[in-house]
């Protein structure tokens, strides 16, 4: 469970597909696209937004 910049907790899954889980989400979060490398990182895409 990685903590996020604001202190909050996040779930990530690979079984039925990889998803992400904020502890305030009734429901986890597709990833729909992966890493994306930009100047600063790596980003990847997820479908809903996060409420840690």
């Amino acid at each position: 469970m990685p903590t996020t910049v604001n202190g909050g907790k996040v779930t990530i899954t690979l079984a039925g597909g990889a998803k992400v889980k904020g502890t305030g989400n009734p429901t986890a979060s597709n990833i729909t696209a992966t890493d994306m490398i930009t100047t600063n990182g790596v980003v990847h895409v997820i479908d809903r937004v996060l409420l840690p």
